[in-house]
């Protein structure tokens, strides 16, 4: 039996860069990524982990801090929203 190997980096890409609005910058969630790309839950928290994305997500925020919007992030393990208030 062939295992598929599942290419992640999109997922990983939207998780650490976000969508740019008009209001800033807005993050998705692990779960609305699982849900967008079909992947199960439990598997991408385990990549996420595994590979640091939340670590890469605030290393990207630290260099990109261009304008005062607020940004928003998912925490992977309660769910609760986090405002991220960027400084000039």
């Amino acid at each position: 039996m062939t295992k598929l190997k599942i290419d992640y980096s999109e997922a990983r890409d939207w998780y650490i860069k976000g969508d740019k609005e008009k209001e800033g910058i807005k993050y998705p969630s692990l779960p609305d990524i699982a849900r967008e790309f079909e992947y199960s839950l439990s598997t991408l928290r385990k990549k996420a982990a595994n590979e640091g994305w939340f670590k890469k997500y605030l290393l990207l925020r630290a260099y990109t801090r261009s304008d005062n919007k607020d940004q928003v992030h998912s925490d992977t393990n309660t769910n609760n929203r986090h405002s991220i208030n960027q400084a000039s």
